[in-house]
């Protein structure tokens, strides 16, 4: 029996049928490429597919020397010319799945349909872009991927499809849009800069929270209590590899600009990972960084909050702040309500990312949701 889209409703059992949505997201997901060659193939082999798709749902649920199974699966021909090739190819099983992730964990296996069913025929040397691919994010959730972009999740027994392919390009526009910031350019630079910090959480897998404040003014610092706080001439350092960008690209000297990017973000990176320390990072809108490992002192008002799912670009129904999950959410939800120039970004330790920020118009705290379905399709 197929299993409904999120648009539809839930179901009981996490499992996929050949005509199930999720299946027809990897056929999707494999007409990106000019040769339709791979996408035909696909399309006439459904139940492979599914055969593919349960058995990597099940090696999923399943731990190899207490470790969750994660890996990634591409859908690719065995003439990929950048991999290397079994000389027997593997039958597609629970177990053959569980060892051969535990081996490779980000290193995408390749399986291809055969007459005697799907086989895994190797691994590819590169991260997969225009192959359409399976990824296991997390204990029976599995996401679609093709060209870097989210083409379907399955979760918690439910298939949900986001009205287009969603990807890192439009993760940055929803946090330039959420973000309470008053500059644009600092909007533009800190959109950047928390996309790679994202990166770094979901990579460390602890779970985290980063705390944004405006560049001007000390008012709700003074609800900050970091048991880390960096000198005041260290805290400009990302700011300074901005400047110096901005000066290299105005003198046109390439080579320096590269050379500063790669050092931004690799900065950028050992910033995001000081998110596996209990307590949050805090960061101002110019990306100087206060501190980490803080605590946000809040009060304990009730009120509700909006929320929205940026998957499927839906809101969803308010929900009591009280409510709302884990320590770390209702905290940013009431540092945002007390300090509505302030956004905070959290992580919790499954992968699930949501943004809090105010919105002026009514005047409440919104909770974006679903963020981590955006950067499934980037190297971690």
């Amino acid at each position: 029996m197929p299993m409904p889209t999120l648009q539809a409703m839930s179901v009981t059992l996490p499992l996929v049928s050949p005509e199930s949505d999720f299946i027809g997201a990897i056929c999707r997901a494999a007409k990106a490429p000019t040769d339709g060659e791979l996408s035909n193939a696909l399309a006439g082999a459904r139940s492979q597919l599914a055969a593919l798709v349960n058995a990597m749902f099940w090696a999923s649920v399943t731990t190899e020397e207490g470790r969750p199974t994660t890996g990634i699966v591409s859908l690719c021909p065995p003439d990929h010319p950048n991999a290397s090739s079994f000389e027997e190819p593997v039958a597609v099983t629970r177990e053959s799945l569980v060892r051969l992730l535990t081996a490779l964990p980000v290193t995408a296996l390749a399986a291809y349909p055969s007459g005697s069913g799907c086989r895994i025929w190797g691994f590819l040397h590169q991260w997969p872009f225009f192959e359409p691919t399976v990824r296991i994010v997390g204990p029976g959730a599995l996401v679609v991927l093709g060209q870097h972009d989210t083409h379907a999740v399955l979760s918690e027994g439910r298939i949900r499809i986001p009205p287009k392919p969603v990807g890192f390009f439009n993760l940055a526009h929803i946090l330039e849009t959420n973000l309470e910031v008053s500059e644009q350019n600092d909007r533009l630079r800190l959109t950047f800069a928390l996309q790679l910090m994202m990166l770094a959480m979901q990579r460390h897998g602890h779970g985290g929270t980063i705390l944004m404040g405006p560049s001007t003014g000390d008012a709700w610092l003074r609800s900050v209590r970091a048991s880390h706080v960096f000198q005041a001439p260290t805290t400009s350092h990302l700011c300074q590899l901005m400047q110096d960008i901005a000066t290299l690209q105005a003198a046109r000297v390439a080579d320096g600009v590269d050379a500063h990017r790669e050092q931004f973000r690799r900065s950028l990176d050992r910033t995001g990972q000081l998110t596996a320390v209990d307590g949050a990072l805090v960061l101002r809108e110019d990306l100087t960084v206060v501190g980490f490992g803080a605590k946000l002192v809040v009060d304990g008002a009730e009120f509700d909050v909006a929320r929205f799912d940026a998957l499927v670009s839906s809101p969803l129904e308010a929900m009591p702040v009280s409510e709302l999950g884990g320590t770390r959410h209702q905290s940013a939800a009431r540092f945002v309500r007390q300090h509505p120039d302030c956004s905070v970004l959290v992580s919790s330790q499954d992968g699930r990312m949501t943004l809090f920020s105010w919105e002026k118009k009514p005047g409440h705290v919104v909770a974006v949701s679903g963020l981590e379905h955006f950067a499934w399709g980037e190297e971690h």
